[in-house]
């Protein structure tokens, strides 16, 4: 039977790569967004470990360990701190609340695995399609792409120059959005080559960007639709698919 992890994180993508990682070693996962149900679902689930964060919206993290270690039927559970928000001296008062290990963020896997593994044996790795693409919806953020480029294809014809602009704004966020994502991801997990894959995104925003002000100036001339497909279609892809690489790198370096 799987053991049961149990992570109490307020940041929701902070929560999903916990979870990907750690399934993706056959642990069973369940979560706390503000920690106050932290001793309840403890009790319930009796996990054999627990990932805390210290900064909590509802209540501290170093409070709710305090509580964890005062309860003799679950002080004996493992408690590894996870935080990016530990000041100078945070981490004496982390190991005074009774936390048997501290990890600051941004994390790098390994070690992170790495100190799970001391608590707990861990299984075979697995690269699960949510550990390399579920984190950051990047196949529903493509869908949505995808269909607003739809959208605009069908006004180009008509010629409202105000509604297909309007349309051009929703693209715009949305790619931008996706590629925040990707940078926060790499961004919590350390990854070196996190520089390299912003110019790949500076190029595609910079090519879109550049053919939207051309369009304000000239109207949208004949092979603005194939442009902005290629770009859209071709280099995000090409840019995502950087961003796959690296995950199945880290995969290799994690197992």
């Amino acid at each position: 039977m799987a053991k049961t992890i149990l992570i109490v994180e307020d940041d929701a993508l902070c929560m999903k790569l916990f979870c990907d990682l750690l399934e993706s070693h056959g642990f069973k996962t369940i979560g706390s967004t503000d920690g106050t149900d932290a001793l309840a679902l403890a009790k319930k689930h009796r996990p054999a470990l627990i990932i805390m964060d210290i900064k909590l919206p509802e209540i501290s993290g170093i409070e709710r360990i305090k509580a964890l270690k005062a309860d003799e039927d679950l002080q004996d559970i493992p408690v590894i701190v996870v935080t990016g928000y530990a000041m100078v001296g945070d981490e004496r008062k982390i190991m005074l609340s009774g936390s048997d290990s501290y990890i600051s963020k941004p994390i790098a896997v390994p070690h992170f695995l790495a100190e799970i593994k001391k608590f707990i044996r861990m299984g075979p790795f697995r690269l699960t399609k949510s550990l390399l693409t579920g984190h950051i919806g990047i196949d529903a953020e493509h869908d949505s792409i995808g269909a607003l480029l739809n959208e605009l294809k069908d006004l180009l014809p008509a010629g409202d120059e105000t509604a297909c602009f309007k349309k051009i704004e929703e693209i715009t966020q949305t790619i931008s959005n996706h590629f925040a994502h990707e940078e926060k991801v790499m961004d919590l997990l350390d990854y070196q080559g996190i520089e390299e894959h912003k110019k790949e995104h500076r190029c595609v925003l910079d090519r879109y960007g550049d053919l939207v002000e051309k369009a304000k100036t000239d109207g949208f001339c004949e092979g603005f639709e194939d442009e902005i497909t290629a770009i859209l279609v071709h280099d995000m892809i090409r840019a995502d698919m950087d961003f796959k690489v690296y995950m199945t790198e880290l995969s290799e370096r994690s197992a």
